[in-house]
Parts: structure tokens; sequence; C-alpha cells
């Protein structure tokens, strides 16, 4: 059999947030290595922002900042920042419309506060995985700089939130960015109070991308390439992927899309896909 390439998001795929890869997961990847696969992360997180018990289950190298960065072992093989042109265009709008936003750097994340969301960890798990990394990141739980201490470094991604009562900001965000920067929403409703989470990045950043960046290197068919993910960044990511693999817990249109729909994370879905097709 050919070796696959096989993509991973991280929360809610590999692990659900504040929770660690189980020891069945663990054991698949290994195996699924141990038979000539490469296996790769496929995330929004910046490469810096990989926790630990990700890191060390070494993995072949990653697609990063939601496709801003690719690596192959410790080999970065493409990237492409914002520009400053485009930050500042981006930055121009949001700080007129009074949102909170974090710029996802190269070294570190910048964030702005200016509607500090308060919420319990019940609260929290109640949420999208994407939306729970994102509320965890901006509310201290791993605190990035402020705004202001932002250097000039390069910035793969912005992420911001909008609570859902002031929802006509969305159209005037649409309207002054969407035909020059690609939106991915993610909507969520918890304790009776809507927010409204997104990301911004160039138009041709995407996961999906980010597969076919590491197919053309490594001269291996998109046919032989597998991907696992659960939220709406994670599409382009599945409808690339030869076999899109949506965990049970992913939203519902990451599952229309899928070419399987495998049990959830914490009933340990990507072991049990891997066995089925035989991986392992």
């Amino acid at each position: 059999m050919s070796p696959k390439l096989i993509f991973f998001d991280i929360d809610g795929t590999l692990a659900m947030p504040g929770h660690e890869v189980s020891q069945e997961v663990k054991e698949a990847l290994k195996k699924a290595r141990e038979n000539g696969n490469y296996l790769f992360i496929n995330t929004g997180r910046t490469h810096k922002d990989i926790p630990p018990f990700i890191k060390e289950l070494d993995f072949d190298g990653g697609v990063y900042s939601a496709g801003g960065k690719v690596d192959f072992k410790d080999q970065t093989i493409f990237e492409k920042a914002l520009t400053q042109k485009e930050l500042n265009k981006i930055r121009k709008v949001l700080d007129s419309l009074d949102i909170d936003y974090t710029l996802e750097g190269k070294k570190a994340n910048y964030s702005v506060n200016t509607n500090e969301f308060k919420m319990s960890e019940e609260e929290i798990a109640k949420l999208s995985t994407e939306l729970q990394r994102f509320i965890r990141t901006s509310s201290g739980m791993s605190v990035p700089k402020r705004i202001d201490e932002y250097n000039g470094e390069p910035v793969y991604k912005i992420n911001f939130r909008i609570n859902e009562k002031e929802s006509e900001k969305i159209n005037e965000v649409n309207k002054e960015l969407s035909n020059d920067f690609r939106i991915d929403y993610f909507t969520n409703i918890f304790s009776g109070l809507g927010t409204i989470a997104a990301e911004i990045t160039n138009f041709n950043i995407n996961k999906g991308n980010g597969i076919k960046e590491l197919c053309n290197y490594l001269e291996i068919p998109i046919e032989d390439t597998i991907a696992f993910g659960d939220s709406t960044n994670d599409m382009d990511m599945i409808k690339t992927a030869h076999i899109g693999v949506a965990m049970g817990n992913a939203s519902d249109d990451i599952k229309e899309v899928a070419n399987i729909i495998c049990e959830n994370c914490l009933d340990n879905g990507i072991a049990k896909t891997l066995k089925r097709l035989e991986i392992i």
C-alpha cells in the first residue's frame, strides 16, 4: 500500500479543549507511522501555540495558522503572512467598530479587549471547539500580549468576536473586508448570550491548500490523503482530502461534506476510523 498523508485538526479532533490525546489515539497514531504513513497537524493555531502534549506525538510536520505556514519536519515549505498594508486595513475596520480582536503573530499573539467576556468553565464547555480555544486565549487562560506591544512581526491570521446583540457589525465587516479577505465565522449561543467569533486570512490561505502544498512537496497524489476535522475552518481540509472524516462532535456543515462521519473525539473516533480504513 502506498503511504498516506493523514491530517488532524487539534481542538475537538485529536483532543477536546482541556483534555489530552487519549492513549488509544496515541497508539493508533504511532502504529500508522510505523506502517509507513505521514502524519500532520492541520490547525488554526500558530506553530508557537501547539501544546506540548501534541508536540510530543512527533508528527511529520504541520499546516499552521489555517494554512498560513506549512512545515515538513523542521523545514518550512510554504509561508504567507498578511502584509502590513492588509493588516492595517483590517485593524482600521475592526477598531472603528469597537470589535475585540487578536493578531496571531509568528512570535506572539496581540489582543484588543474592548468588551471583556467573563465565563465559567461550564459555559465555555458548551461552545464549539474553535470558540473554546478563542475564549480561553482571550480571557487569561493563555494570555496574549497587549495590542500596543505589537512590533510589526508577521501575522498570519486575525481572530475577532462580536456580541450577537451587535450583529449589525457583521454586515459592516463584510462590506469593508469580504472582497479582499477570507472571513470564516463561528456562531454559538451560551447562557442566553450570543457570541459570533470569526477569523480573517488571505483568500488563498486555508487548510486545504496546506494539504496540496505537502502533496506537491512530497510528490504524493491527493488520492492518498485523509483528513480529520470538526469545525467550520476545517471545511477546505475535509473537502480537499481524498477521504474527509468528520468527527461525531463536528458541526453539521462539516458532516454534510465529509466522506465519513466517525465516533466523537472522546470516543476515540480517530483510532476506530484508522482501523476501519486498514491504516493500522
